[in-house]
């Protein structure tokens, strides 16, 4: 996957929050603004180690919604 990959703590959890941006470069305000949007599913009590995002822009000009946020939930063992 091309494109920048960051790895945060979230203040006082061991919630591990993955940004990656694929044809999209993952600015701090971008990385902010998913790891606030996460923060609504710590809230929920479920038990992850980590919470992969995946913000992605498709290129081809056929793909009417071209931009996509991905989560990916990686459960404890």
């Amino acid at each position: 996957m091309v494109g920048l990959a960051s790895r945060t703590e979230q203040e006082g959890a061991s919630l591990q929050v993955i940004v990656k941006g694929k044809n999209i470069e993952v600015t701090g305000a971008l990385r902010e603004h998913a790891e606030q949007k996460v923060a609504k599913i710590e809230k929920l009590g479920l038990d992850f180690k980590a919470i992969e995002v995946k913000l992605v822009v498709e290129k081809n000009p056929s793909i009417k919604d071209n931009q996509i946020a991905e989560l990916t939930l990686l459960g404890r063992d």
